[in-house]
């Protein structure tokens, strides 16, 4: 079996870290390193083509699309069509087998085989191509690499993808992505009320979590003032009052609330549809830290009781 030297999946905290092994089969192990852990609630995934017990899936019944399958010639030496690269993998999307995404690097000139290199090396390789050096953020302002189709979060350490975990989760049929889980709370919605599990975008990526977080609480902020103000509740003054820390949040420290055009565009922001999208594309970190510095350490009093 061609797994000498196989670079192979470990999982920690929910993630598939890359590690050398040289030995017939990979079992599971804990790795003592503790970052980044969390206590995860839901059953891991394996993705290493490896069950929990260090089995081969495709020795249990996953099989790799042979020619007759796809009506075309296999391009990989016969070797590769041993059913090693067992298990699969979404690719822009798509769920497909190992095999097919090694056949696709190859077929579409991303990588050359090295056939004086083990299968999995030869896979991993494919890996990084085809997914790890097309890796971007989901939002221009976050540090946090997800795959082409956002199928995948990455862990990076030392500016190198080291692994990898799904970033969804299945519930009844239905796949829960982070990111609408982020755009719920974005639009205003309570977390305790948010369709999804709200802890879990916490946990996988905190920082997407809090933008959310604190654009949904503009959001709310925004609608309790503008009613009380439609209602005769506040003054002019004080409304304008009230919605300064909105005004920081989109404009930085240029924000004057006596600025009629920024008024113009503070209350097209808030109330277009799509806000939830538009607002986390165009969330800036260091203007959510004016808008910190103003509520938490000035203690911002707002006339609406929202701050």
């Amino acid at each position: 079996m061609d797994v000498v030297n196989f670079v192979t999946g470990v999982f920690q905290d929910g993630y598939r870290v890359f590690q050398g092994v040289s030995a017939d089969k990979v079992v599971e192990e804990k790795s003592d390193v503790q970052k980044d852990q969390y206590e995860h609630v839901r059953e891991e995934v394996i993705y290493s083509g490896y069950d929990k017990n260090g089995t081969l899936i495709a020795e249990k019944g996953v099989e790799t699309k042979e020619a007759s399958e796809t009506g075309t010639e296999r391009i990989l030496p016969e070797r590769y069509y041993k059913k090693i690269l067992g298990g699969y993998l979404y690719y822009q999307g798509e769920r497909i087998s190992r095999l097919e995404l090694l056949e696709k690097a190859v077929s579409t000139g991303q990588m050359e085989l090295d056939e004086t290199q083990t299968i999995a090396y030869n896979y991993l390789n494919a890996e990084k191509a085809m997914l790890f050096a097309k890796a971007k953020p989901l939002f221009e302002w976050s540090t946090s690499l997800y795959s082409e189709d956002g199928m995948y979060k990455y862990r990076v350490e030392g500016g190198v993808i080291t692994g990898a975990m799904r970033a969804y989760y299945e519930e009844n049929g239905k796949k829960i992505f982070m990111q609408d889980i982020a755009k719920q709370l974005a639009s205003g919605i309570a977390p305790k009320d948010v369709d999804g599990d709200v802890s879990w975008l916490m946990w996988n990526d905190p920082e997407l979590y809090r933008a959310a977080v604190d654009i949904g609480v503009a959001k709310r902020g925004y609608y309790q003032s503008t009613q009380l103000y439609k209602q005769g509740h506040l003054t002019s003054g004080q409304y304008l009052h009230d919605l300064y820390p909105m005004f920081l949040l989109l404009f930085g420290k240029y924000a004057d609330v006596h600025d009629k055009s920024m008024q113009k565009s503070l209350k097209d922001f808030f109330e277009a549809d799509g806000f939830a999208e538009r607002a986390l594309r165009k969330f800036n970190p260091e203007y959510n830290k004016l808008v910190d510095d103003l509520v938490l350490e000035k203690i911002y009093h707002a006339y609406s009781g929202i701050y």
